[in-house]
């Protein structure tokens, strides 16, 4: 049965209500990440979009699903305009006269995410939209066949490690790109990814008789080798010793990119014992040099260091992208912001966030925001 007049009046007055939600509610963002009183178009529909998220839309979204009318789930780029496009639509049926967005208005979000994506990653391929990023090994010094066959192969993006091997090496990389780019006629754009702080196991202690850990299994994470208790498995040492004071029991750590899930269940003196919850039936070889995550925990990092500062002599005056590691809040983006300005980049180079903790997803929209209009901005989850 068609639905009535009163029952599409009812549905128009439910969404005049919601979008003036949405209005209010973007507005204490936008106050609380200190935006200017015009702010972005970008960075007002990120605002709105949150306060539109704080609603149950659910019931809301059957009815209009119901109506053959847009059910708002597909409007992270158009908030507003979306809201307006129904609305017009269940005011003509009351015959009220309601502003429509244009169709260009409608779709600005969606123009504005294709011209930042090519600002920052060059032209799409005519097969595909995605691009295609490579992380350049060290071999890429020593074989230029490697970089043509990468770019004829249909690579976007070069990726240097700035965590691995050092400046010259990096520069003979990038003439052996940029003469493949001259011989394929294809442009390629540089990342430069900065180290950051090394969070990494370091010294390894098995027992003789055990060489893999096992779920169940407990480990000490310490600064420095000792004697043990006999519910120890083994140690490792961690590269960055001052965090293994902000650890809590209970909280998550991920080593060797999440191969081993561990949990703190004692902090010693001589540092926080873990126990694997998460591995390989078979177990898992427990090695130097890979990557310790805690995802939970409020951990204090300075995310650039020295050597990040000394690695930005070059990059800025060789890469098109910088990746910054263990980027958490704000403040964090005004410490690379400040070197960028002292080094005199170019303002066209742009900044990939790393997003690596459940604190930096809490604060990412404000994170977004004090990046606003500052330079090509991309994130990396």
């Amino acid at each position: 049965m068609a639905p009535s007049s009163s029952d599409l009046k009812c549905l128009l007055e439910k969404l005049l209500e919601l979008r003036r939600q949405v209005v209010e509610g973007s507005q204490s963002y936008l106050a609380a990440w200190g935006c200017p009183t015009v702010p972005p178009p970008a960075i007002h529909n990120l605002a709105r979009y949150l306060a539109l998220r704080q609603q149950d839309l659910r019931s809301l979204q059957l009815e209009l699903a119901a109506l053959g009318l847009s059910s708002l789930g597909r409007c992270e780029s158009r908030v507003l305009e979306n809201l307006d496009a129904v609305i017009a639509v269940l005011a003509a049926t009351q015959g009220l006269a309601y502003p429509a967005p244009s169709y260009e208005e409608f779709y600005a979000g969606d123009t504005a995410l294709e011209q930042h994506a090519e600002a920052l990653f060059g032209r799409p391929s005519p097969h595909r939209r995605a691009r295609i990023m490579v992380t350049l090994p060290s071999e890429a010094a020593e074989q230029p066949e490697l970089l043509l066959q990468l770019l004829e192969g249909g690579m976007d993006v070069a990726r240097i490690n700035c965590a691995h091997d050092e400046p010259s090496v990096w520069e003979k990389m990038l003439a052996h790109l940029r003469r493949a780019e001259a011989q394929t006629q294809r442009p390629c754009k540089v990342l430069m990814d900065l180290a950051g702080p090394k969070i990494r196991t370091g010294t390894v202690v098995m027992p003789p008789d055990k060489p893999k850990v096992y779920r169940g299994d407990r480990i000490l994470l310490t600064p420095d080798v000792t004697e043990v208790n006999s519910d120890i498995s083994c140690q490792v040492t961690c590269t960055l010793p001052a965090i293994l004071g902000q650890l809590q029991v209970g909280a998550t750590v991920w080593i060797d990119d999440g191969k081993i899930g561990a949990r703190v269940v004692r902090v010693e003196p001589a540092g926080v014992v873990l126990e694997v919850e998460k591995i390989s039936p078979q177990g898992k070889k427990l090695r130097a040099q890979k990557g310790l995550n805690f995802p939970d925990s409020q951990l204090q990092i300075q995310p650039l260091t020295d050597k990040d500062c000394q690695d930005l002599h070059f990059v800025v005056r060789h890469a098109d992208l910088v990746g910054y590691s263990f980027v958490q809040k704000p403040d964090d983006l005004h410490l690379l912001f400040s070197e960028l300005e002292r080094l005199e980049a170019r303002p066209d180079l742009g900044l990939i966030l790393k997003i690596e903790s459940q604190k930096a997803v809490k604060h990412l929209p404000a994170v977004i925001a004090t990046s606003a209009n500052r330079r090509p901005l991309g994130v990396r989850i």
